[in-house]
């Protein structure tokens, strides 16, 4: 499997709102998608579309990520 099929198929997932394993080991998503991959996947931070528009004063292409990755994936 390709890192980019993962990815996509990762990103399905989300959108799908499957459920998530509750818990996995570190290793094995640093020797498959890296050390950067596995920094998001256990301490990224979640962001907000509102604050984005109050900061910056910018109207956002899609309202939430979930519907930007429906739409650009299709």
């Amino acid at each position: 499997m390709r890192l980019e099929d993962a990815a996509r198929a990762t990103v399905l997932a989300a959108c799908a709102r499957a459920k998530w394993p509750m818990r996995t080991r570190k290793w094995p998503v640093r020797l498959l998608a890296g050390d950067m991959a596995m920094t998001m996947m256990t301490e990224g931070l979640g962001v907000s579309n509102a604050k984005v528009k109050r900061k910056l004063g910018r109207q956002l292409r899609y309202p939430s990520w979930r519907q930007g990755f429906k739409e650009e994936l299709a």
